[in-house]
């Protein structure tokens, strides 16, 4: 898929910062307090708009999961025994 890439030229404040343009600040939907993620890639600095709408369906849905998933076992396993029989009766079966 390729996309439209706008460009303009910008410079870096005494504080470090970058004023993004106003056209780009609109066709991303940025608005003052968006959350912008910064990565480096080479010698290229790489600004990605975050989708926090995404970012909170995705924790939603892991918590969901985390409560609703069914359990392996009807009872909990002690300490030393199988997955599957209890250690004392292996033991039994094995004459041990």
């Amino acid at each position: 898929m390729v996309r439209n890439v706008a460009s303009s030229l910008v410079k870096i404040d005494r504080y470090g910062r970058v004023l993004i343009p106003r056209e780009v600040r609109g066709k991303l939907g940025l608005k003052q307090g968006s959350p912008i993620e910064v990565k480096i890639r080479g010698d290229e600095v790489i600004l990605r708009r975050v989708n926090t709408e995404l970012h909170q369906r995705v924790d939603d849905w892991v918590k969901f999961i985390e409560q609703s998933a069914p359990k392996p076992f009807v009872t909990e396993i002690r300490s030393g025994d199988s997955k599957w029989l209890s250690r004392e009766y292996c033991l039994r079966k094995l004459g041990l």
